[in-house]
């Protein structure tokens, strides 16, 4: 459930918890019973530190907009090996004909990914 502000002309603001069907009903002041208005204000979010924030960003944006493509690191990888991959942003596969190459390739793909990023 939602809490909302109120504000009482004698009493100043208070809180109500309520529910999301009863978000423009007025609210009784918990001191003298008057009947006020739900109050204009800010949402409580918290406050993050700038480096949070940042990291709480790239999370939310690499959820939609990957910064590695997985269908053409598939694809990288698989021709190394002889074979063909590729995919959507967030999910590919691949094939390869020689996986003898498999471990040197897979070495790689740390070096490979940095340079992107």
């Amino acid at each position: 459930m939602p809490i909302y502000e109120y504000e009482c002309s004698a009493h100043g603001r208070f809180d109500e918890l309520r529910g999301f069907s009863e978000n423009r009903l007025p609210a009784d002041c918990p001191v003298c019973g008057t009947s006020c208005q739900r109050a204009v204000s800010l949402p409580r979010a918290p406050i993050m530190e700038a480096g949070l924030v940042r990291a709480h960003d790239r999370n939310e944006r690499s959820r939609h907009e990957p910064a590695v493509h997985a269908g053409k690191l598939a694809g990288w990888l698989a021709q190394a090996l002889g074979g063909k991959g590729g995919g959507r942003p967030d999910m590919a596969e691949a094939g390869a004909k020689d996986i003898a190459g498999l471990d040197a390739a897979l070495d790689r793909v740390y070096d490979h990914v940095a340079s992107i990023l």
